[in-house]
């Protein structure tokens, strides 16, 4: 099976000297032949620069010393390209320095010519430290008042932690230009420099970067990490490993080994570069940081470190999928999309919350590694820059308020019980500091029950995140929901009402799958929160094993062979509200035909549904005209983004009582007094064809509520009157008449 992102990238450095500026050192591309998963924890811990895993085989580029490793472990290997700087030189631009990319000089006079064109919204170039050989790491800023501190939302752009990620300065200097030659024409980029803070670094690695200058001028260098001495002739440190948030949690994210390519350094922060970029974090308040890398096509958020999801998870997702949406980049945590990394920058920035604040920080991997690797045809520097202006612009957009990208929290609703007259008070709670209400549907439903659905109508029932309804396959009638079968997708079908769990509720539905097995996998996941964390259950058709460090936990994998039920019990959640929701996740592979769900228990329908208000803004509403029986009432909030909560549990309202007349029953004369002359009407009405009893012919004369008009009633109303009898139309019920 040919995995897309399958390339297995290791950078070696020097044959003879790391720290000699002679001949340009050779990288190498291999072909590395995997069997089990034993080999691919083999090539990790050689501490190799890996830019994907696939099934079957892993690429690298290596260099002697690295190629003696590789053989010591007995692996195969095919080389493919023998050498990458040639490789790289031959797709660029000979006439110019660096083959068409910036020296660092030209970047540095790059910011100096931003700011002298637009010293109104930039700041002076100014250093947060020093490198290890002493050359200055600089930063500026982009605002309206740019050489105020104000209080507005701030956002962090840097580049080149690896130095042959040429095209990462590239990226930022375009946006830069875009946001000031824009300034004061385009709104949105009006909007936001007057309203963040926008702080730009263009070269975090400013050695290795003119180190690469130094060893390969035409362009193609590929030398990594800093140019820190080792002491075993080897040099530098991976700057994106030397983090402390979970530095050397093990040595596959990270190397100990100094020769490696993620060498991670003989401390945390041990590198000078890394303190400073440290402090200059430490002394801000950013909401949100864009960390470029190449070249991948990926979108990588927390955590890094190991096979788990962060706290904010759904946060994360939902701007990986906006991403995706402008750039058809991949998102996920590094270790599902890609290869473990500790020491990392994206898990210190989330993951550290006592030296700052919490900071939503994301990699991401710029250009395709087949057809742009890490030095782009210079015909592809234009596209690639211009590619990520609108996600840029998009993580300045969301700085002040994050938390929208999550539709809000769906609201509690209060239980009402038995109701005796035509209206009630409705109640509920909504709950939600980072995403409130700004108003909230009400609806009214009759015959609510728990079914079997079939998908034989794609209703509100299902909210759909990348699955679909699908008529190519199903278990009954003609319908089933379809998860997609691209590479790296993370497809969710989610139900859109809270069900109240019961003692031996069993979710169950028919399945049809062929998920690329220990590769791929799907997931019944349930939250009793109303969306805001999400788990795995176990079921029927569900496994622990996780031969390649893809299960999530409980995942679905392999073939069904045909359609089966599948049974997921919810015994731990019995009293609780939940949603549940069904998730396929895939590699960077090529897949299979992928997951298929038909007929599931219980989803929750209804017979007849009328939205009552979608305007009203307290937690309370007045419900009126409501027929005897039993309703059935839930509520869904709505925020500022136009997005909606998933619904609230529902509650039944059973409504019994008679409804009451507009007019006096007995006032048979429509007088507005119950008295003999009304007797008399209703006699000479009876017996002597006189005049009907008004407004109603029947229920303004039907005394004793039989729902007639006779002798009987003239009777009643005459000992109502003398004899302190019942009060007449006490009983009646005026929906009868």
């Amino acid at each position: 099976m040919l995995h897309r992102y399958s390339v297995f990238v290791v950078a070696v450095i020097m044959v003879f000297c790391f720290g000699s500026v002679g001949a340009t050192p050779k990288y190498s591309t291999v072909r590395i032949t995997v069997d089990k998963t034993l080999d691919y924890q083999v090539i990790q811990s050689l501490g190799l620069d890996i830019v994907g895993l696939g099934e079957g085989y892993a690429e690298a580029i290596l260099a002697p010393g690295d190629l003696e490793r590789l053989q010591s472990t007995g692996l195969k290997y095919t080389i493919t390209i023998d050498d990458m700087t040639a490789f790289y030189r031959s797709r660029l631009d000979p006439s110019r320095a660096m083959g068409g990319y910036r020296t660092l000089s030209e970047i540095d006079l790059v910011l100096d010519s931003i700011y002298n064109a637009h010293p109104e919204i930039v700041t002076a170039k100014w250093s947060i430290g020093n490198s290890i050989e002493g050359r200055p790491i600089w930063v500026i800023k982009i605002s309206d008042n740019p050489n105020i501190d104000e209080d507005e939302s701030e956002v962090y752009y840097y580049a080149v932690h690896h130095a042959r990620e040429v095209i990462t300065p590239e990226v930022l200097i375009y946006f830069m230009r875009y946001l000031t030659d824009n300034y004061g024409t385009d709104p949105q980029v009006t909007y936001l420099v007057d309203n963040r803070e926008l702080f730009f670094s263009t070269c975090l690695n400013p050695d290795g970067y003119y180190f690469n200058e130094q060893i390969a001028s035409g362009g193609g260098g590929m030398w990594r990490k800093n140019r820190r001495e080792n002491g075993d002739d080897s040099y530098g440190v991976d700057l994106n490993r030397n983090y402390d948030y979970a530095w050397g949690y093990d040595d596959f994210g990270s190397s100990p080994i100094p020769l490696a390519e993620t060498y991670r350094g003989a401390a945390p922060f041990s590198e000078p570069e890394i303190q400073a970029h440290r402090d200059f974090i430490n002394s801000r308040h950013f909401k949100v940081i864009a960390n470029y890398h190449s070249a991948m096509n990926l979108f990588l958020y927390p955590w890094g470190y190991d096979e788990i999801t962060c706290p904010d998870e759904d946060i994360f997702a939902r701007m990986g999928d906006s991403v995706h949406a402008m750039t058809d980049y991949m998102p996920g945590p590094p270790w599902r999309v890609l290869y473990a990394v500790n020491g990392g920058s994206t898990d210190w920035e989330y993951g550290e919350q006592t030296t700052k604040e919490k900071i939503f920080a994301a990699n991401i991997e710029v250009g395709n590694y087949y057809a742009d690797g890490f030095w782009p045809p210079v015909s592809r520097i234009t596209p690639l820059v211009q590619l990520h202006v609108q996600p840029n612009l998009f993580y300045a957009s969301i700085a002040d308020s994050i938390e929208l990208l999550l539709a809000p929290a769906p609201p509690s609703i209060y239980a009402i019980g038995d109701v005796d007259t035509a209206y009630f008070q409705l109640y509920w709670h909504h709950s939600d500091q980072y995403n409130p209400a700004q108003s909230f549907e009400v609806w009214q439903m009759q015959d609510v029950a728990r079914i079997t659905d079939s998908l034989e109508r794609q209703g509100p029932i299902w909210v759909e995140e990348g699955f679909t309804f699908a008529t190519n396959s199903s278990h009954s009638t003609t319908h089933s929901y379809f998860s997609g079968n691209r590479s790296n997708i993370d497809t969710r079908l989610t139900t859109g009402q809270a069900l109240r769990v019961g003692d031996g509720d069993t979710l169950q539905f028919w399945t049809s799958y062929i998920i690329s097995s220990g590769w791929d996998y799907g997931y019944v996941e349930i939250s009793i929160d109303g969306g805001s964390s999400w788990g795995s259950i176990p079921g029927s058709i569900t496994t622990q094993d996780d031969p390649n460090g893809q299960n999530l936990g409980h995942g679905i994998t392999g073939s069904s062979s045909g359609w089966k039920l599948a049974k997921f019990p919810l015994t731990q959640s019995v009293g609780q509200d939940i949603l549940y929701r069904f998730r396929y996740v895939t590699d960077g592979s090529e897949n299979n035909a992928g997951w298929y769900i038909d007929d599931i228990y219980p989803a929750v329908l209804c017979t007849t549904s009328v939205m009552l208000t979608d305007t009203v803004t307290d937690s309370t509403f007045f419900v009126t005209d409501i027929e005897p029986g039993d309703n059935y009432y839930r509520v869904r909030a709505k925020d500022t983004e136009n997005q909606f909560s998933s619904f609230s549990p529902i509650i039944m309202a059973r409504v019994s009582y008679n409804e009451q007349c507009p007019w006096q029953v007995a006032d048979a004369n429509n007088d507005g007094i119950t008295d003999i002359s009304d007797a008399v009407n209703l006699i000479g009405y009876i017996f002597s064809s006189g005049p009907a009893p008004i407004p109603n012919a029947v229920g303004s004369g039907d005394a004793d509520c039989s729902g007639a008009v006779d002798i009987s009633d003239a009777v009643y109303l005459i000992s109502y009157i003398f004899s302190g009898g019942g009060v007449p139309g006490a009983t009646c019920d005026c929906k009868n008449y």
